[in-house]
């Protein structure tokens, strides 16, 4: 299937000391997942990862780190967004420390947050690709 078929995104696993920030999602479905969004038209990678943090945590400051890991998933059903009809999404993984624990979730998306254990993180998130990204994390993170 064409590339441009498949909407990009960042993902990110993010951390304090020995702790990953999951959140709980309810819009478009519900479950347990790592910070990710969409990047936007003509946006740089970086720039959406920067954004999309600061969107989700309410941070700032950060330490950021970029990695090779990606992945690709189809969708039940395509949808179209800014004129494009798109059959899957595209994610870039990066890896995030936040110097505390301290969030403002965006209500739009999310439910809740937590803090959990990496062990308890795999447990929790629903999807494979997110554990399976959160596992290289773990492994490329020091």
């Amino acid at each position: 299937m064409d590339q441009s078929k498949y909407r990009k995104y960042v993902c990110a696993a993010i951390f304090h000391k020995d702790k990953v920030l999951i959140f709980h999602r309810y819009r478009n479905w519900r479950g347990w997942e790592l910070m990710k969004g969409g990047v936007k038209k003509g946006e740089r990678i970086i720039d959406a990862a920067k954004r999309e943090i600061k969107e989700e945590t309410g941070h700032n400051k950060f330490k950021l780190k970029r990695t090779k890991y990606m992945f690709k998933y189809k969708w039940p059903r395509s949808f179209i967004k800014d004129g494009y009809k798109y059959y899957g999404g595209e994610n870039r993984l990066f890896i995030v420390e936040l110097p505390n624990e301290n969030v403002k979730i965006d209500r739009y998306e999310h439910t809740e947050y937590k803090w959990v254990s990496s062990e308890e993180a795999l447990r929790l998130l629903t999807f494979n690709n997110h554990k399976k990204a959160l596992k290289y994390a773990l492994k490329v993170r020091k």
